[in-house]
């Protein structure tokens, strides 16, 4: 049986969110650089020695930066989205159905890293998306475990 280990990629992207029924500041429309950790578990191949390439684990993080990366994130009810509609490009918002939290990214990127590894293999052979942390503030760090 093939030994098996944990390999972790990290990145970091730039968006702004506002929380609209928080009762403080985050209501207000704000930004974040997120840094964002995501972790895979699988069978180190035998000819490789590898989980995964790292190069998958960069090229799975691009594809999230195309979504997020210098984007809004706003929860689809927020009348904030109506306004920015007419002086932003449609594109460069992002809708969530809940509140736009660390931990609903942190869906929205687990989420979306499983899509990317997916194109490489089926997931019944690859390795396997295990955690999302990201760090949205020196002080609040957010992680699902999938």
């Amino acid at each position: 049986m093939a030994n098996r280990a944990t390999v972790s990629y990290s990145w970091e992207f730039s968006a702004a969110h506002r929380l609209m029924n928080h009762p403080g500041k985050c209501k207000r429309l704000h930004g974040h650089n997120y840094y964002v950790t995501i972790e895979v578990e699988g069978a180190m191949d035998r000819e490789t020695g590898m989980v995964i390439d790292f190069s998958i684990l960069k090229d799975a993080s691009r594809h999230v930066d195309e979504i997020m990366d210098h984007m809004t994130l706003l929860q689809s009810t927020d009348p904030v989205a109506e306004a920015l509609a007419t002086i932003q490009l449609e594109g460069d918002i992002v809708f969530f159905s809940v509140p736009p939290t660390v931990e609903a990214i942190c869906v929205l990127v687990g989420e979306e890293i499983k899509i990317a590894l997916s194109k490489y293999s089926p997931a019944t052979t690859y390795p396997r998306l295990t955690k999302v942390i990201i760090k949205e503030t020196e002080t609040g760090v957010a992680s699902i475990t999938l």
